[in-house]
């Protein structure tokens, strides 16, 4: 009976041992598990945060571009010409400027010109480099125009306008533009039709200019204060 008992009690050590063993197993398998996991959670950690600051830095740097673009872009200084004591005489290229008198002007190279009208005219651009707003005055008669074969301009009598019947009755009629102190402005004859009755405009000449012609010689003659020379326009 004692024998019994004993071995009853072996018996039930060796149970008693091996749950312990099985738990001792799960409990550190389950220990690994959790490693395991925490490990695999630190790296989604570590993978959110490093994609976080690059979507930081990225935001930061795209925020920096925007405020560069909004940033407005200074004005470049535009130079003010000394101005000559003397009028040019002879001929001046298109495109040099010309200044005398608190004034600078430059007549572009490019032609105005109505295929449709035969008819064409030049572009002007007037600065006002005094410190104080000033009038320039012209005529549409302040121009001529002739080319290198001799053939004279006449000017252009067609007036597109509503209540203009005629160009020439505005052919010297004094032109009275003001202009601020530092300020440029176009002095145009027009591009589709004759502006000879605008206060910035200027009379056209008749056409068409011969294919042969290879320079056109506008003479100046009391357009403000720049009067006596002729600018040259290479065809």
């Amino acid at each position: 009976m004692t024998n019994r008992l004993n071995f009853q009690k072996r018996i039930g050590y060796y149970v008693l041992s091996l749950a312990m063993l099985l738990i001792i197993a799960s409990c550190s398998a389950n220990n690994d598990k959790y490693i395991n996991d925490l490990e695999v959670q630190n790296q989604i950690l570590q993978t959110q945060n490093a994609l976080l600051q690059t979507s930081v830095a990225g935001s930061v740097e795209s925020t920096n571009e925007d405020l560069v673009s909004a940033t407005p872009t200074t004005m470049p200084t535009i130079e003010v010409i000394p101005t000559s004591e003397s009028l040019p005489k002879g001929q001046i290229a298109a495109g040099e400027p010309i200044v005398y008198d608190g004034w600078s002007m430059i007549v572009s190279s490019e032609l105005n010109i109505n295929n449709w009208d035969d008819i064409w005219g030049i572009l002007v651009y007037v600065k006002n480099q005094g410190e104080t707003s000033r009038v320039f005055r012209f005529t549409n008669a302040s121009l001529t125009a002739r080319d290198d074969l001799g053939n004279v301009y006449e000017p252009s009598t067609l007036c597109p306008y509503v209540g203009c019947n005629s160009c020439e009755e505005y052919y010297h009629q004094v032109k009275n533009v003001n202009i601020d102190s530092g300020t440029s402005i176009e002095i145009s004859s027009g591009t589709t039709g004759n502006a000879c009755m605008d206060d910035n405009g200027l009379g056209m000449f008749k056409g068409p200019i011969p294919v042969e012609a290879s320079k056109l010689f506008i003479t100046f003659e009391d357009f403000g204060p720049f009067t006596g020379f002729d600018i040259v326009i290479d065809l």
